[in-house]
């Protein structure tokens, strides 16, 4: 009974050690709240358009942590048209990333666009934002499109979906109409 005793104490030490690791990474992921835009959102029926896919961390006033392996995920639906092709090369809004702490490149399916961090770990500060351009090609047929956005912090998934007014009529100069 006496070893039991003794190790009691050391056993409930290294759960508490346990628990507020796994709570620090769990508020740290918490901190990265990724926001997914399209501009332009809008696009003319069976043309092909320049746009750029950003990530921007949504936080408010609590930094996150962008770690070599963490990705962004955006899969075009299947109305949603096509992407035609991407620039490799990242676009960065941020004081501290640098477009070569990331790599753009096509996913699983051909309407799957992933943006890989590949830096060392450094803070995603609520504003940054990190965008791929690319051009994607409308279907003919008016309607609404929705992007599958997903993404891996930390080794931990996250989904949601982001839609967007897409499909118009284009008018007599080619540009379209709401």
């Amino acid at each position: 009974m006496g070893n039991i005793q003794r190790f009691r104490p050391f056993a409930v030490v290294w759960m508490a050690l346990l628990l507020a690791a796994a709570l620090s990474a769990a508020g740290e992921l918490v901190s990265v709240h990724p926001r997914l835009s399209l501009a332009p959102d809008v696009f003319a029926v069976g043309q092909t358009s320049e746009v750029f896919l950003c990530v921007t961390n949504g936080s408010v006033g609590v930094n996150g942590t962008l770690r070599r392996g963490d990705k962004f995920i955006a899969t075009f639906g299947a109305a949603s048209g096509s992407i035609d092709s991407f620039e490799a090369t990242a676009y960065v809004n941020s004081a501290t990333l640098r477009p070569s702490d990331f790599s753009v490149q096509r996913g699983a399916s051909s309407n799957q666009l992933v943006i890989y961090y590949v830096g060392v770990t450094k803070s995603f500060v609520p504003g940054d934002t990190v965008c791929a351009k690319l051009s994607v090609a409308a279907p003919a047929a008016v309607g609404s499109g929705k992007i599958r956005f997903e993404w891996v912090l930390n080794g931990m998934s996250y989904a949601g979906y982001y839609e967007y007014i897409e499909l118009l009529s284009p008018v007599k100069d080619g540009r379209a109409r709401f």
